[in-house]
C-alpha cells in the first residue's frame, strides 16, 4: 500500500520483506528541508535570546544601622592606658602594705620563741601572701 504526504515527502508501504515497514521513497522538497533547518535553528537562538534577555541586577543588601555611640568629639585614651594609671597606684599601696605588715613579722616571730603565739600572726602571714600574689601579678610580663 502507499499512502502520500501532501507536501510529497515520506511515503509508507509495507512490504513483506520489511523489518520496519517504514520507507522513504524520496527525499522532502527543499524548501521544506529549509524550513525545517531554520525552525531548528532558531528554537536554541530563541531560548538564549530569552534567557540572556532576564534582568541580572546585582544583590542589594540592606545598609547597617548607624553606631550608637556618636560622641565622637572627645577622644578617649587606649583602655591599657588607664588601666596603667591605675594599677601604678594600686601597685604602690598594695607594696607599702606588704612592707609595713612584715615589718611587724619579725617581733612576732620573736614572741613565738618565748612561747606565745600572737592570733593575728598567721591572718598577716596570708595578708602577705596574698599582697606579694598580686604584685608578682602586676610586674610579671
Amino acid at each position: 500500500m502507499r499512502y502520500s504526504d501532501r507536501d510529497g515527502g515520506a511515503t509508507e508501504a509495507r512490504q513483506p520483506g520489511s523489518k520496519s515497514g517504514v520507507q522513504f521513497r524520496h527525499s522532502p522538497s527543499p524548501e521544506v528541508r529549509a524550513v525545517t533547518k531554520l525552525t531548528l535553528l532558531s528554537i536554541p537562538l530563541l531560548l538564549c535570546v530569552i534567557s540572556a534577555d532576564g534582568p541580572q541586577q546585582k544583590p542589594t543588601y540592606p545598609t547597617p544601622p548607624p553606631p550608637l555611640n556618636t560622641d565622637n568629639a572627645r577622644p578617649t585614651p587606649p583602655p591599657e592606658t588607664i588601666r596603667r594609671r591605675i594599677d601604678l597606684a594600686q601597685l604602690q599601696h598594695d607594696a607599702d602594705d606588704l612592707a609595713r605588715t612584715a615589718q611587724t613579722i619579725p617581733t612576732d616571730v620573736a614572741s613565738v620563741r618565748q612561747g606565745m603565739l600572737p592570733k593575728d600572726v598567721i591572718q598577716k602571714l596570708k595578708q602577705i601572701e596574698k599582697l606579694s600574689k598580686r604584685l608578682r601579678g602586676e610586674l610579671a610580663p
